[in-house]
């Protein structure tokens, strides 16, 4: 939600705010600073952008989704262009 309202596509409202808010807390309530070393603190910083990076994704669907395109046919195309973008990569 926070990635939508930074970019404009979200409207921002107070409930939205407090799950973000909460989520935020949530996660940090969840690591442990104390016994944190470079391996788990890589691990957490991957699971988040992971995070960042699916809310991302299901963004650029929904304003397809807005603009009329079909559910079924945008994800597929979607997921196509990964892939080749992925294959084109390996050479």
């Amino acid at each position: 939600m926070a990635l939508g309202v930074s970019l404009g596509i979200e409207t921002s409202t107070w409930l939205k705010k407090l799950a973000v808010m909460l989520a935020v807390v949530g996660t940090l309530v969840s690591l442990d600073f104390g016994t944190m070393d470079f391996g788990s603190a890589l691990g957490a910083a991957s699971l988040l952008l992971n995070a960042v990076c699916l809310s991302a994704w299901l963004l650029m669907q929904r304003r397809l989704l807005d603009k009329g395109h079909a559910v079924l046919p945008l994800t597929a195309a979607m997921y196509a262009e990964v892939a080749v973008s992925v294959a084109s990569r390996r050479g």
